[in-house]
């Protein structure tokens, strides 16, 4: 019996000593973007809506974070993993347009990764961003909704939008001590029956 209980803690202590933490996700704000008036960001930044708009004779309605044009852009953290974010794109009846977005090094304008969808749809995109080039500090990051023809009725949600970072393994020593205290206090107990028992 003893023999059991002290590999079973054995085992518990080492799977906790060395757990690992998941991926850390850094939300991006969409209050830092330049929005053309037919565009609602939320108070939270958590979420906009891209709509045409007939009044602004727009061709293109832009949702943009562009250090080149100003924007803060998005910092690259250490261990970047992912870019990624939630869509939903209703292309209006009869309406021949297009949502486009881009992740770009924004002292290049290199396309790092794009996205273009003409039809009405949603997802969730994520891009790998692992094996981008060491040196880039700054993404920028840029919706489109393009209108091509006389008809305003099409409209995109973007929301969730977040970077990953990859986990480390790290030691948890706040569940080592919890542990090793249930540990001594059963001990303890089991000493003492057995020193009452004899």
């Amino acid at each position: 019996m003893n023999k059991r209980i002290s590999k079973l803690l054995l085992f518990a202590l080492v799977l906790f000593s060395f757990s690992t933490v998941s991926a850390a996700i850094i939300p991006i704000d969409l209050n830092d973007f330049y929005a053309d008036p037919s565009v609602d960001v939320a108070l939270d930044g958590s979420w906009a809506t891209m709509y045409e708009d007939s009044f602004l004779g727009y061709d293109v309605i832009y949702l943009s974070n562009d250090p080149g044009m100003g924007d803060p852009g998005i910092e690259v953290p250490a261990d970047l993993l992912s870019l990624n974010f939630d869509y939903n794109y209703s292309e209006g009846t009869g309406n021949s347009d297009m949502f486009y977005a881009w992740v770009f090094d924004p002292d290049t304008y290199t396309v790092i990764d794009e996205l273009w969808i003409e039809d009405s749809d949603s997802g969730t995109i994520s891009w790998d961003l692992s094996g981008i080039d060491p040196g880039i500090t700054l993404l920028g990051l840029e919706f489109q909704l393009n209108s091509w023809d006389a008809l305003y009725e099409s409209c995109v949600e973007i929301s969730n939008v977040h970077v990953e970072t990859s986990p480390a393994p790290v030691p948890e020593p706040c569940t080592m001590i919890l542990l090793c205290s249930a540990l001594a206090g059963m001990l303890g107990i089991r000493m003492r029956k057995s020193f009452k028992a004899s």
